[in-house]
């Protein structure tokens, strides 16, 4: 039996996983719901976004709370550029539990980053090689292909370098709800996966602390009513992947808050 734990916001690595698991006939886990302490199966996937060529927040803490128990443990890091150092890391926390990582590899997807806006070419390409690229995933962990995963260092400190830049200059913690295209719809409360998101004693949008900069709130909102600090995040610039809309990733959410 198999299991691939993912996490993603505007659905990439949803979709990845979704291709993946249905021909390894593996259960998918989604690692900002899964409420349980360990994952014992023969093989055992990690579907990871790349954020500044590391791991997002909410993957790291994932791996070290649950426990994983497998003789084959595979990743693949899903990025719109760089792989940087996320595998890297996805073995060294294993090691904490006295496992490793058995294969690793990395995967192009179309690209959510609020700064460099990608061309719908560029987007288009990468999309319609998913189907392709999970075939060769496919191919390498059905036989429980052993490899050298891939690092890409910048100046040895990726993601936090990069994170400072990002920022010190754009003020991208201070997310906001302009007022005067908010609908109070409540969208993007219901795609938090960390539920940082909530309707404050007016019922406005309110932010708090507990972000992991997945952007999904930001480009899941209909209105294109959000903004982090000094970026300005308009409609023509969201993206989420085609076959993984919001009732089809969250609809337990939706249930709930109907």
């Amino acid at each position: 039996m198999s299991t691939i734990c993912y996490f993603s916001g505007t659905g990439n690595n949803y979709h990845v996983a979704s291709l993946i698991a249905g021909h390894e006939h593996s259960e998918l886990v989604n690692m900002a719901d899964f409420k349980d302490v360990s994952i014992h199966d023969d093989s055992i996937g990690i579907i990871t976004p790349v954020y500044c060529g590391e791991l997002p927040q909410i993957v790291r803490d994932f791996l070290k709370r649950v426990i994983l128990r497998s003789d084959y443990i595979w990743a693949l890091a899903v990025s719109g550029g760089t792989v940087g150092t996320a595998l890297l890391s996805v073995d060294k926390l294993l090691r904490y539990n006295d496992l490793k990582l058995s294969w690793g590899g990395k995967m192009l997807m179309p690209d959510n980053s609020l700064i460099a806006k990608q061309s719908e070419d560029e987007r288009l390409i990468a999309l319609d090689a998913e189907i392709e690229n999970a075939a060769f995933v496919i191919s390498r962990i059905e036989k429980h292909i052993i490899n050298k995963y891939p690092v890409e260092r910048f100046l040895g400190h990726t993601s936090g370098i990069q994170w400072f830049f990002l920022r010190r200059f754009t003020g991208i913690d201070r997310k906001k709800a302009d007022s005067e295209l908010c609908t109070k719809c409540g969208t993007c409360i219901r795609v938090c996966p960390l539920s940082n998101i909530s309707f404050d004693e007016k019922g406005e949008i309110k932010f708090g602390k507990n972000c992991t900069e997945c952007f999904a709130c930001m480009h899941r909102c209909p209105q294109g009513a959000l903004r982090a600090g000094h970026l300005k995040f308009t409609k023509d610039r969201q993206y989420v992947h085609p076959q993984a809309g919001t009732d089809i990733m969250f609809p337990e959410k939706k249930k709930e808050s109907e």
